[in-house]
């Protein structure tokens, strides 16, 4: 329909995807006001230059019922915003691994979410000093969000869309979203049961920005 957001069928779903206008809204300029309002704000901690911060998210709140390591698409109406627990914790491990091969600063898990601190037990224990924000305030969450390199969660969760494209440049891993455009400063590795380590790698490598002359490595997006 003229004038209304693009339609694409997902395994037999009609969706409209906040990865559409995301990237296109949440650009640099607004990206950068945004942190310019965040640093007079001063609600959360200002990252340390020695810390890489990684945030995962499991949408629950709103639409969170029983053990989130069960949880599964067709467990009712909304539950492909939300990920399995399970999926989050196995991922997670692995993008620590990687990120260890590109960069030697200190790696922080910020995990956001509206469940308590009991129902995510198994991703503490597997991923011990994870920063668990679980009542944090929207404008705080988004402040500490905004820091973060990495981003992990679904793309179906627009708050998560959002948060994640708020840092300055980062990479965003998608848990069976509907990632109808790339960006440039914040692209995109597909997660299904897992990833690809060649997707990652390749992201995670330097690389000029597009009309740059400088060099490749003053493009990191994450790295030492």
């Amino acid at each position: 329909v003229k004038g209304q957001p693009r339609m694409r069928t997902v395994k037999g779903l009609v969706s409209t995807s906040t990865w559409y206008f995301t990237p296109c809204a949440v650009n640099a300029h607004f990206v950068e006001r945004f942190h310019a309002a965040r640093r007079e704000r001063t609600l959360g901690l200002n990252r340390p230059e020695g810390e890489l911060w990684f945030a995962v998210h499991l949408r629950w709140g709103d639409i969170g019922d029983g053990d989130p390591n069960e949880m599964a698409d067709d467990k009712s109406r909304w539950a492909n915003k939300a990920a399995n627990l399970g999926s989050l914790v196995q991922n997670a491990l692995k993008v620590l691994d990687l990120l260890r091969e590109h960069s030697k600063r200190k790696l922080v898990v910020h995990f956001f979410s509206e469940i308590d601190a009991d129902g995510v037990k198994s991703f503490t224990d597997a991923i011990p000093n994870t920063v668990l924000h679980v009542d944090t305030p929207v404008t705080e969450t988004l402040d500490l969000w905004s820091q973060c390199e990495v981003s992990l969660g679904r793309s179906t969760s627009g708050f998560f869309a959002l948060a994640a494209h708020l840092s300055l440049k980062g990479i965003v891993l998608d848990v069976n979203g509907i990632p109808l455009m790339q960006s440039h400063t914040h692209p995109l590795v597909a997660v299904q049961d897992s990833f690809s380590e060649e997707d990652f790698r390749k992201v995670a490598a330097p690389r000029p920005a597009p009309g740059s002359s400088r060099p490749a490595t003053a493009q990191r997006r994450v790295g030492s």
